[in-house]
């Protein structure tokens, strides 16, 4: 390492040319270069391989909530789509396409006979009529809760003889009941006397 003594006596023998000495005078007058912290010149390549990791990661999420179908492989069938109430010429018909036995009514109202028959998602609707227009409506489906969803707005008395609960609604009135495996409903726009609900709820089978 050279002493300052020496380094002194050397310069005093250095005689730079006016446009070396120019040269250096500008160099003296710059400001110092810093030079950038380590964490500025790596910190936004870290930055940007953050954002593409939580890209990457959304998009998979995504494309995961997007398709909720399990995947179609061997022994895997798609899912079944509910399609619209499927009508029927007749109760063989209908009992041939249903998923569990369809019991009917052994007996009617005098006067009526079978009007139509159809599947409404499983549930089995079964319609007689007389011929002066009036309906009766008889329905059973798979299951207890079959009948969910077919509310009254009036409270129902138990049916004498019977398991089943009478709603005598405005317009109309409905029987409904149920036993371990299936649910019952009929839905009639006339009015009959306790003895004819009683006849149809107990001619089941």
């Amino acid at each position: 390492m050279i002493s300052m003594n020496k380094y002194n006596r050397l310069m005093e023998h250095v005689n730079p040319s006016p446009d070396l000495e120019q040269r250096l005078h500008d160099a003296l007058d710059k400001p110092p270069v810093r030079k950038p912290p380590v964490w500025r010149k790596y910190g936004l390549q870290v930055a940007c391989m953050l954002i593409g990791i939580i890209a990457a990661a959304i998009t998979s999420v995504d494309i995961a909530y997007a398709d909720p179908r399990p995947p179609h492989g061997e022994g895997n069938k798609p899912p079944v789509v509910a399609t619209a109430p499927q009508e029927y010429a007749t109760t063989d018909e209908l009992a041939a396409a249903l998923s569990f036995p369809l019991a009917l009514p052994q007996t009617l109202p005098d006067g009526y006979a079978f009007d139509s028959a159809s599947d409404q998602f499983g549930m089995a609707v079964v319609v007689y009529a007389d011929a002066e227009g009036h309906t009766l409506k008889y329905c059973m489906g798979k299951g207890e809760d079959a009948l969910t969803g077919m509310n009254h707005t009036v409270s129902g008395e138990k049916l004498e003889g019977t398991d089943a609960i009478l709603y005598a609604e405005t317009g109309y009135t409905a029987v409904e009941w149920k036993d371990s495996k299936y649910s019952y409903c009929f839905i009639a726009d006339e009015a009959f006397d306790t003895a004819v609900w009683q006849a149809l709820v107990n001619s089941i089978k």
